[in-house]
């Protein structure tokens, strides 16, 4: 249904219907008809065996267009990356770039804007052997939706070649692809246990109450803005702030429409633009809050 009301607000805002086109395969590159360009890149130009690696999608918008974070909110759909890798090597969870807020029509979204790299590390057995195996292609089978006036949906398989090599070259590849891998991951959020949060669901069919229990000395920042990995808030309303005084802030958030089961937990990042205190150069802070589902439909005054 995500995806759905997106293409119909696509087709709305243009006053008629809505085309996607699928991007065509290149060895390196995809340049897509559909707002958005991709390319496979890594922070290494050999596989050593044993020797971590990282892998990135870059996804380079166009003037004008968006895709989305790992939930896009409201309205919109996630890149997805289906990956085949050699035998041998593994992959860890995929990391996301700090997500953006956007518009698409009249609805407040959670998005990219700007050129940004969904980073994978990969493991890389020791046991890989160069003068058996002297090269590897990993392949990639991606689907998004790119949205401007219009939304724009694609499909590509794209391909990397590495060489197998003893050891890598002394000089790391250096371009603005690799540099997007250092940024997404230098933008992971920061953990920090001496930060509380606690989550209180309204009713079955009313919003959410977040309470943020600063550590002693601190205090929330005026700018907080909360993204959620789980379809549960609705990114098109607001959060309303509540500044108590104990020094916590309660942040109200509205239920987004049909949303996911709700978790026991609520995961998420806290954003804010002066970052954490010196504990990192990331402006996002990890919430994992125990959830509740309360009674009443109407959080407390």
């Amino acid at each position: 249904m995500n995806v759905l009301t997106c293409l119909i607000i696509g087709a709305l805002a243009s006053g008629r219907a809505l085309a996607g086109t699928s991007a065509e395969v290149a060895p390196a590159q995809v340049h897509a008809a559909t707002g958005l360009t991709l390319e496979l890149v890594a922070d290494a130009d050999a596989v050593v065996p044993g020797r971590p690696l990282a892998v990135g999608l870059v996804l380079r918008p166009a003037a004008g267009f968006h895709t989305y974070w790992r939930q896009p909110g409201l309205v919109g759909l996630t890149p997805s990356v289906e990956w085949s890798w050699p035998a041998g090597i593994s992959a860890g969870e995929m990391l996301w770039p700090e997500p953006q807020r956007g518009m698409m029509a009249a609805y407040g979204v959670w998005c990219l804007k700007r050129d940004v790299c969904l980073v994978t590390p990969v493991t890389v057995p020791t046991t890989l052997d160069p003068a058996t195996v002297p090269s590897v292609t990993l392949k990639a089978k991606v689907t998004w939706m790119a949205c401007s006036r219009t939304c724009h949906p694609g499909t590509a398989e794209l391909t990397l070649t590495l060489p197998v090599q003893e050891a890598a070259s002394q000089v790391a590849p250096a371009s603005g692809a690799t540099a997007l891998i250092k940024q997404t991951i230098q933008e992971q959020a920061i953990v920090d246990d001496a930060w509380k949060f606690s989550a209180v669901q309204h009713g079955p069919t009313g919003g959410f109450s977040v309470t943020i229990t600063p550590p002693p000395g601190r205090t929330v920042p005026a700018d907080a803005y909360l993204y959620t990995h789980q379809r549960l808030v609705d990114s098109n309303v607001d959060p309303v702030r509540h500044d108590l005084p104990s020094g916590e802030v309660r942040l109200d958030l509205a239920l987004v429409e049909q949303p996911d089961i709700t978790p026991s937990t609520l995961a998420g990042e806290l954003w804010s633009a002066s970052g954490w205190g010196g504990l990192g150069t990331s402006r996002l802070l990890q919430v994992r809050a125990p959830l509740v589902v309360a009674p009443t439909a109407v959080p407390p005054g």
